[in-house]
């Protein structure tokens, strides 16, 4: 007798289960979550596979596992079970030729030193049954857990302004709750050119980073998790030791292999330079991979950044502008005194523009502050302009679906204090609930103004005062 067994795994961790209601971005502190892996077995060969065992031991950090299994027909075996004796998984089943049995499992993640939960199952063959290829018969899949009370977004993080009484503090903050779950300073205490900031999951553990840009005095990037604690192999001077005018960054996977690189843009200056993670992901790759002038070499203003996922793209040109291929664009403003064109350009392979769009004029030569996030219910990212001063300052959230001048989806006004103020206001969208949409708009006013965030609902109302 001989058979073949086909062996697939997933895993998809589901929401953490949360012990206290308050802080719907933390993780609670006996943490509990539970992770639903599907294992299919399917008997490939030509003969009756009759008492094979399925065998998962139950994986260091889980504290228990049940399971369901599925069977077609003339298969057979348990239909339901739970753990005993150290794994998670042990049953026999009976497979027909072509028979098929499915496995749900679900594992309880139970609070431990490890930061991986890696599970593992494996199909052997019964007694007196020769197996015709013993090579294909396990799978393993690993998930990334929380550690208890660690803040897990969403997160507001909001970093300094230049100024002479300034500090480089960067602030976190549950949108929830508005609760400030931590503050510290990003560059020495002495350092007055403020802190840009961007939040990406850096070092791929499934918590959000905060990436740290320097603003003018400096030109550094450092990157924190959310409690402060500094990521030392990511400490960036892209541009050398001789360029202290300050930085934009944008956090994505712009070459599309699967990791994520940094875009960081000089402001005062033409030059972007990109570079992706270094062999096995502990800091920055030696050279970037790529270096450009979106605004040409004679361009002296700077640039902002944003990252965003705009469509399929090839060859430098959409070729489905309403599916999200997982790759990033790259979205490019201009510093202030000057007035041109965002672009949003693909970078997978030479710099391309794919589009462009025209700041409204109101802006004057404030400059531009972009960002991108999912605005409204397509799979595109949308494009968040941000430009003038005071009571004129004003964001456009642009359709990522349209071309050049495309459709403005909503318009987000300056906070309500700006007004006789020369402050220039920033805004982005965060998504609460997990499901990919912007469900508030979150504006920070610069220096001149007395406010801190101000927060928007979708229709464009403020909501806080």
């Amino acid at each position: 007798m001989s058979f073949l067994y086909r062996l697939f795994q997933r895993s998809q961790p589901a929401a953490p289960r949360r012990r206290r209601s308050s802080g719907t971005g933390w993780a609670p502190e006996s943490l509990e979550t539970e992770s639903v892996y599907t294992v299919i077995i399917t008997n490939n060969g030509e003969d009756a596979a009759a008492g094979t065992r399925i065998v998962a031991p139950l994986p260091t950090g889980v504290a228990s596992a049940s399971w369901t299994a599925q069977f077609s027909p003339g298969a057979s075996g348990t239909a339901s079970g739970s753990n005993e004796s150290g794994n998670a998984v042990f049953t026999a089943i009976n497979l027909p030729a072509g028979g098929t049995a499915i496995f749900t499992v679900n594992a309880v993640i139970a609070e431990s030193s490890a930061a991986e939960v890696t599970f593992e199952v494996e199909a052997r063959a019964g007694l007196g049954v020769t197996d015709s290829d013993p090579n294909n018969n396990a799978d393993e899949d690993t998930n990334i857990k929380y550690r208890a009370g660690q803040f897990i977004g969403p997160a507001l993080v909001v970093g300094s302004d230049v100024g002479f009484r300034s500090a480089p503090t960067v602030t976190v903050i549950d949108p929830v709750t508005g609760e400030e779950f931590s503050q510290f300073l990003a560059f020495e205490s002495g350092f007055r050119g403020g802190v840009q900031t961007f939040t990406a999951d850096v070092d791929q553990d499934g918590v959000a980073e905060v990436i740290a840009a320097s603003g003018p005095g400096k030109g550094e990037i450092r990157v924190f998790e959310l409690d402060g604690t500094e990521l030392t192999d990511f400490r960036l001077k892209p541009f050398g030791d001789s360029y202290f005018a300050g930085l934009s960054v944008a956090f994505g996977d712009y070459d599309g292999d699967g990791s994520g690189d940094i875009a960081v843009g000089k402001s005062r200056g033409a030059d972007v330079a990109v570079f992706g993670l270094a062999a096995g992901g502990t800091g920055w790759g030696a050279e970037p991979f790529q270096t450009f002038q979106p605004y040409g070499g004679s361009h002296i203003n700077g640039v902002t950044l944003a990252a965003a996922d705009i469509g399929v793209v090839a060859g430098g040109v959409i070729q489905d502008s309403t599916v999200a291929d997982g790759q990033h664009e790259l979205v490019v403003g201009t510093g202030a005194g000057v007035s041109r064109s965002v672009q949003v350009m693909s970078l997978a392979g030479s710099p391309t523009v794919l589009r462009q769009i025209a700041p409204r004029a109101a802006y004057g030569l404030t400059g531009v502050v972009v960002a991108a996030a999912r605005f409204d219910s397509d799979a595109i990212d949308d494009i968040f302009v941000s430009g003038g001063r005071g009571s004129s300052a004003v964001t456009d959230v642009f359709s990522g679906l349209l071309p050049a001048g495309g459709n403005v989806l909503q318009q987000f006004s300056a906070p309500a204090d700006s007004a006789g103020t020369n402050a220039r206001s920033f805004a982005s969208g965060i998504d609460l609930d997990g499901d990919g949409q912007v469900d508030q708009v979150y504006s920070l006013s610069g220096t001149g103004s007395s406010r801190g965030v101000a927060v928007f609902d979708r229709a464009g109302s403020q909501t806080n005062t």
